[in-house]
């Protein structure tokens, strides 16, 4: 017995403890580095958790620290949900009722407070008057001209509007958007991504970081929608008969529309803002457009690149959308349109 186990079997023994040494040294490398992990990451959640103890706006992003933000907002009752004015009541016979149309902008993305939005701003001002003046607003993120189209129809004829306003911005024309660049993304095809997109602030912010940092293998979004929507394209027509039908049925419903429309700016620290290069000719076209249907147009870009510095615009940081200054500052164009006769104000 002692010549079949002694030398054979040592060497098994041996060998197998080996294996076990190494697989346990494994183990507790694996144990080490997930308990680090853990560890960064309930930090990082903690630490964002406290910085955006208030919430925070990322543009068109959806997700924790945004609905953070957003957990306060106040919704009128129209579809969207709209953010904005609302008549408290059936319309005064002798009062004058301001129709409002928009998307994220005029839902105010990022902007925290109602009071601070152009709408309620115009509203305020606009009350400053002998009459009564009350307003609805139909606005909602993301909203194209289609969306706006259906809803002028469902809601116009109930609210009788004397005034219609109508803020446009260049992806308002966007109705395929399968034609819009993609960039994938490889760490969004992890299982658990939607997951903790949805609940970490942490992950949340790691995945826009790095989203925005990394470059974009695709075209740019103004390459993009200058290809897409150049004079004479399919696209560019189907936006121009869209566009053509909603300036009738406002048409339909008020003598007064007007078009409040916002440029497409690039937005660098340090430097005041300046409507894209690629988007001119779009803008251009937008103006002229307008003119064709009879419309009034409220350039807003004349105001916009007075801006000595482009963080004044945004809205934070991390988002382009119009900061409340930029709000104010148009309720304040709107205001002098409006004050032209379609309401009597105050000088």
């Amino acid at each position: 017995m002692s010549e079949i186990t002694g030398p054979s079997v040592l060497p098994m023994l041996s060998g197998e403890q080996k294996r076990r040494a190494v697989i346990r040294r494994v183990g507790k490398l694996a144990l080490g580095v997930g308990a680090f992990g853990a560890i960064f990451f309930l930090a990082g959640e903690l630490c964002l958790r406290i910085v955006f103890w208030e919430g925070e706006s990322f543009g068109a992003r959806t997700g924790p620290i945004v609905q953070r933000l957003e957990r306060d907002f106040k919704f009128n009752r129209f579809d969207g949900p709209s953010r904005g004015p609302e008549p408290s009541g059936p319309k005064h016979p002798k009062g004058t009722r301001i129709l409002i149309q928009g998307d994220s902008i005029t839902w105010g993305q990022g902007v925290r407070n109602e009071e601070q939005l152009y709408s309620s701003q115009l509203l305020t001002r606009l009350r400053g008057t002998n009459e009564p003046v009350d307003m609805a607003v139909l606005a909602r993120s993301g909203r194209e001209i289609d969306g706006h189209l259906q809803q002028l129809k469902k809601w116009g004829h109930e609210l009788q509007p004397d005034v219609i306003i109508y803020q446009w911005y260049i992806n308002d024309m966007e109705l395929e958007k399968e034609y819009r660049p993609q960039t994938s993304r490889l760490w969004r095809h992890l299982f658990f991504h939607s997951v903790l997109l949805k609940s970490s602030y942490l992950w949340f912010f790691l995945d826009f970081s790095l989203d925005t940092l990394l470059p974009s293998a695709t075209l740019s979004y103004e390459s993009y929608i200058s290809s897409q929507f150049k004079e004479g394209s399919a696209s560019w027509s189907l936006f121009e008969r869209y566009f053509s039908d909603w300036a009738m049925s406002a048409k339909e419903l008020t003598p007064h529309v007007i078009v409040a429309l916002y440029p497409h700016l690039s937005l660098k620290d340090g430097a005041p803002p300046a409507i894209r290069p690629e988007i001119v000719d779009i803008h251009t076209r937008m103006l002229s457009l307008c003119k064709t249907n009879n419309i009034v147009c409220v350039d807003l870009s004349t105001s916009l690149t007075k801006f000595d510095d482009a963080r004044a615009v945004r809205v934070t940081a991390f988002d382009n959308h119009p900061s409340a200054e930029v709000h104010r500052m148009m309720a304040e164009a709107l205001y002098e349109v409006v004050r032209r006769g379609i309401v009597k104000v105050p000088s």
